[in-house]
């Protein structure tokens, strides 16, 4: 299963599952998600972790404070104009219908 998520550079956050609880100093620009994607110009890089995800992201379904998977992310541009308009995240897991491991071991604490 897939998660895309969006956030613009107005922390306007869109997901297809998660939540993101971003703080309101929180400038996407000064993250090193974004600043590892924008050194590859709107490509899609694949990322050892995310640490939006990681640290303001959430399972919607199953509540908890990882989503695990495998980490992407790309710049989002507008290429007629010129500019950069957000941040596209991807978080690819087997099975999201099933918790992970540690989902499973925060639900028993």
């Amino acid at each position: 299963m897939i998660d895309l998520s969006i956030i613009d550079l107005q922390n306007n956050t869109y997901s297809t599952r998660a939540t993101y609880l971003l703080p309101h100093d929180f400038h996407l620009q000064d993250t090193d998600v974004f600043k590892i994607a924008e050194t590859y110009n709107g490509a899609l890089v694949w990322l050892d972790d995310n640490s939006i995800i990681d640290h303001h992201g959430g399972d919607s379904i199953f509540h908890s404070n990882h989503m695990g998977g495998l980490r992407a992310a790309a710049l989002i541009k507008d290429y007629t104009q010129g500019k950069t308009l957000g941040l596209l995240m991807v978080s690819v897991k087997e099975d999201f219908s099933r918790p992970s491991t540690i989902q499973i071991q925060n639900l028993k604490a």
